[in-house]
């Protein structure tokens, strides 16, 4: 499915999002949150469908201009300069979905307006939509959405292994130990990182820093997945692999991922 974004100005025109799923429902807007019940379920794609929409979401800045000058004398004023103009889309779980557009299109604005860290000057609204037979059985308060940034954000001094255990600690603080283990041997073996699980950060590729971003965000297990150009510096086999790692996430029988990268 490939869609245009609309805009009215002529550098947003080239931005277009890509997407794949494995097949298309009808979506029902509810509440952006989600009761909290007794019964915990896995979100599958066959019982629970969660989807991230917005709808006219624009984003503008004020900057200052020099009006008019008189003699030797500035009239300075405010003037505000549309980044993103409004745009509408939704992403469900088990998609896969591509930004893509030229520079300063605002392909990063619209991924980083999505998950809340831009929020001065911006406009629209950012829901989440739930279909599903057994939805008063899932036991979350918010859906999840984790942000990747461009550059990875790693402790260079820290192995693989050690990254995810710590990663994992963070974000699971009423896991027991035997679950923090679980959960770091399922992420070295669903990313490919086992031949580097006891290397130093620093000593990894490109491409192991990068899945090591994905895993360390996935120890909590996120409904929405986010990254901003996750394939910059990579070379092509590296860009490859990344890529294949993100769509076999969406296609994950326990807990299958609505991913949006740029």
């Amino acid at each position: 499915m490939e869609e245009s974004l609309s805009n009215s100005d002529n550098s947003l025109k080239e931005v277009k999002i890509l997407s794949t799923s494995n097949e298309e429902r009808k979506v029902s807007s509810s509440s952006c949150e989600i009761p909290q019940r007794n019964r915990l379920m896995s979100i599958t794609a066959a019982k629970i469908r969660i989807t991230l929409s917005w709808k006219n979401l624009s984003y503008t800045v004020s900057e200052f201009n020099c009006i008019s000058k008189l003699k030797h004398k500035k009239f300075i004023g405010r003037k505000q300069r549309t980044i993103l103009h409004p745009q509408t889309g939704h992403l469900s779980n088990g998609c896969l979905m591509a930004v893509i557009g030229k520079s300063g299109s605002g392909k990063s604005t619209l991924i980083e307006s999505l998950t809340g860290r831009r929020s001065k000057g911006l406009k629209g609204n950012i829901s989440i939509n739930v279909d599903s037979d057994f939805a008063f059985f899932v036991d979350e308060k918010r859906v999840k959405i984790s942000f990747i940034p461009q550059h990875d954000v790693l402790l260079l001094t820290l192995t693989t292994y050690e990254s995810l255990l710590f990663a994992s600690k963070l974000k699971n603080r009423s896991f027991t130990s035997e679950q923090h283990l679980r959960i770091v041997d399922e992420l070295l073996d669903d990313l490919d990182l086992d031949s580097c699980k006891e290397n130093r950060v620093s000593n990894c590729s490109g491409g192991q820093k990068k899945r090591l971003s994905v895993a360390m965000e996935l120890v909590n297990k996120p409904t929405v997945l986010i990254l901003d150009e996750p394939t910059s510096g990579l070379d092509s086999a590296s860009a490859l692999q990344c890529i294949q790692v993100l769509r076999q996430l969406t296609k994950s029988r326990s807990n299958p991922l609505a991913i949006m990268v740029s």
